[in-house]
Formats: structure tokens, sequence, C-alpha cells
């Protein structure tokens, strides 16, 4: 009983914490939350995700601009 009326819950905050890792497959606001909250907001208009990286064996991967 008490657990049916979590669910609810749980599952607003699984989608919030799926966003905040880049999850969601939304436009990148989730990942740009999780790269500020590690590095700061100072490297947001650096950071790059690169798409198609055959690097990291299908994990994404990010590439910071300096120049």
């Amino acid at each position: 009983m008490v657990l049916t009326a979590l669910l609810p819950f749980l599952l607003r905050l699984s989608g919030a914490r799926q966003s905040d890792l880049g999850l969601d497959g939304g436009d990148g606001l989730g990942d740009l939350n999780l790269v500020s909250q590690m590095f700061g907001e100072e490297i947001l208009p650096l950071w790059h995700w690169k798409p198609g990286s055959k690097v990291a064996d299908g994990d994404r991967v990010a590439e910071i601009r300096l120049g």
C-alpha cells in the first residue's frame, strides 16, 4: 500500500536523475547541468559533445575548445 503511494514520486525522481546525467534523450540541458556541476559554469562556453566519436567504444566523448 505504501509503495504504490511512493511510485509517482520515485518516477519523477528517476526522470530528474536521468536528465541530470544527460540520459533522457533531451536537447542536452541535462548534459550541461552535469558538466556545470562537475567542472563549474566557466567551462560551459568551451564544452562541446563530439557526436559519433569512435574513441571510447561507444561512450560519449566531449571536447574542450580552447582557441
